[in-house]
């Protein structure tokens, strides 16, 4: 895609000018009819200088004849250029779990960075790039996502031919009643909530970018993240229905697609939200009152533990998963499942120098998609430390990942453990080592005799260490029984049978 530049602001008052006034500009290729020129995206009459209505930003231009061509007097083009591929664009808006809070040290190496073959134009950088962590949570969180990385890469993923783009506004702690309030339709631009004017506006200034730019787009669908701060007040919870029907209407009649595809996701803030269930009821009316609107679960996703409104980065990045497989009619996918899970006592009291671990045998092939390090207290490792997973017969590394200290990066929190994400990594049947890094006088990174559990798909076999301050292959066995075994620093979470 070629580089685009923003528009000038004069450019975008015209635009909110004709918006105020039921008028949008028109498609790439508009051909203005008999008596018209063609000035910017508007068809002026030659005589008395008016407009005429161009329609919505989704439609198709078309004369005002209603036929696709027009004698314009102009020789036509012998070398005319190829048609450019439909992009899909896709809108995200919300609230905080929109903007984003997950820990991007949850996301996969190769999607902290900007992707090449997919993008975003976001209020926050109001600019077309690759897609990325788009979250203005960054500044003062850390490096932090919203649910548009891998609502993207999946919907890109599920058809490799098409192009995806999205843009994406949301404001934290915002309600559907005011500030997303649509007015009653585009002509009541002055009575629209902040919080929908600057998403309109939003809109309008990405897609008049790929007009400048000469791409053909459709928008395809839209996401919804929102809801907490309404079921904080009785009236806004008990509106939230009449409400959100009338916000998709509005955004579909905005964006000229009277059937847009329209997912939003289920509110959880369980004991913060007094009107939680309220909300909820609504949202599911919603849905259940047409077939292009759509709902994803979220109450098993994962908040912070000291903070019950955001999602970690864990659950963030399985909300996109949904969010996507649910406009391609999918089942949605729920969180991984963790290797092993401590359900008893243990002790923590040696410290040292080490690479601890375990041996396992995989039963099933299953696909390996986060490393994790114990984390005792469930305060933050106060140092990084370095994973690694072996296959057993050929002592061969098959993955690494940093899992880095709590002050150089939040990590997600799960089960005891601190996990990062990692680019998924299949393991066959047969049988593995997995360690990690410990630090001397630190009562982080592992415990021992300890009570556990095996996930269906594999089996703990014995523990495994080796003496050293950098990553070494554990040759040292420790026999344990089907219940208490040792060396539990390292754990890793997975899909079974990708």
């Amino acid at each position: 895609m070629p580089y685009m530049t923003r528009l000038s602001q004069p450019f975008l008052l015209s635009l909110l000018s004709a918006i105020s006034f039921g008028c949008q500009p028109s498609a790439p290729g508009l051909i203005c009819g008999q008596g018209t020129i063609r000035e910017g995206h508007t068809c002026i009459a030659v005589e008395d200088g008016s407009g005429t209505d161009t329609g919505s930003i989704g439609d198709t231009a078309q004369s005002d004849t209603g036929k696709g061509t027009t004698d314009t007097g102009l020789e036509p083009d012998p070398d005319p250029e190829p048609e450019t591929e439909i992009l899909d664009v896709y809108l995200l808006a919300g609230q905080s779990n929109m903007e984003g809070l997950g820990q991007v040290s949850a996301l996969p190496p190769s999607l902290r960075v900007a992707q090449d073959d997919t993008w975003i134009y976001w209020s926050g950088v109001p600019e077309w790039r690759g897609l990325q962590p788009s979250s203005g949570y960054s500044s003062g969180w850390g490096d932090v996502f919203g649910p548009e990385v891998t609502f993207g890469r999946t919907m890109a993923d599920a058809n490799p031919d098409a192009q995806v783009a999205l843009i994406k506004h949301s404001v934290g702690g915002t309600d559907l009643a005011a500030f997303w309030y649509p007015g009653e339709s585009s002509a009541d631009f002055s009575s629209m909530g902040e919080g929908y004017q600057v998403f309109l506006e939003t809109v309008l200034e990405g897609l008049a970018e790929l007009d400048a730019a000469g791409q053909a787009y459709r928008v395809a669908g839209m996401i919804w993240m929102q809801g907490e701060s309404d079921a904080c007040y009785d009236a806004y919870a008990a509106s939230y229905e009449a409400n959100m029907t009338h916000f998709i209407e509005r955004v579909r009649e905005d964006v000229g697609q009277p059937e847009m595809p329209f997912v939003m996701g289920l509110i959880d803030c369980m004991g913060l939200c007094p009107y939680r269930s309220t909300v909820r009821a609504a949202q599911v009316a919603v849905a259940e009152s047409s077939d292009t609107v759509h709902i994803i679960e979220t109450e098993d996703l994962g908040m912070y533990p000291t903070d019950g409104w955001h999602y970690q980065g864990l659950g963030m990045r399985v909300m996109g998963v949904r969010f996507a497989e649910t406009l391609l009619g999918l089942e949605p996918s729920p969180l991984p499942t963790a290797a092993i899970q401590l359900t008893g006592s243990y002790t923590a009291n040696y410290t040292g120098y080490y690479t601890v671990g375990w041996a396992f045998d995989v039963l099933e092939r299953i696909e390996v998609t986060d490393l994790g390090i114990y984390d005792y207290g469930g305060d933050g490792l106060n140092y990084s430390a370095t994973m690694g997973l072996w296959e057993a017969d050929s002592h061969s590394l098959v993955l690494t990942a940093e899992v880095p200290s709590s002050v150089q990066q939040g990590t997600s929190y799960v089960s005891g453990f601190r996990t990062v994400g990692v680019d998924p990594y299949v393991l066959e049947p047969g049988s593995y080592i997995i360690g990690n890094t410990t630090v001397s006088g630190d009562p982080n990174y592992y415990v021992h005799t300890a009570g556990y559990q095996s996930s269906d798909s594999l089996q703990w076999v014995a523990g495994m260490h080796v003496d050293g301050g950098s990553l070494e292959l554990p040759i040292y066995r420790t026999e344990g029984t089907d219940t208490v075994g040792l060396w539990f620093g390292p754990n890793f979470l997975y899909y079974p049978d990708p």
